[in-house]
């Protein structure tokens, strides 16, 4: 079943906005749930967790390179249990739930 997705505006009660001042864009897009009873938790592992296997591959080679320069490539596991404000879950830090 194909989902529609469409082009929105941020919400004014967002905690979003008072980052939003320090960037140059913003893309905000919306879709209607199926399930109505999903937390935004496994919304966000559902999106972010899962990458194609071409973006893993292009990591893991980016990866091997940045090694040799001494920077870090460990990014966590993304999980529910790590989804918690002011904790890194992937490269995201979470900031509100």
């Amino acid at each position: 079943m194909k989902r529609k997705i469409s082009i929105s505006k941020l919400p004014k009660n967002s905690k979003v906005i008072s980052f939003i001042t320090k960037i140059n864009y913003e893309d905000t897009f919306a879709v209607a749930l199926q399930n109505k009873d999903i937390g935004i938790e496994e919304i966000y592992l559902n999106v972010f967790a899962h990458s194609p296997k071409w973006v893993n591959n292009l990591l893991k080679l980016r990866n091997k390179i940045v090694k040799i320069f001494g920077i870090n490539t460990n990014v966590g596991e993304m999980k529910k249990e790590n989804l918690k404000v002011g904790e890194k879950t992937g490269i995201f830090k979470i900031y509100a739930i």
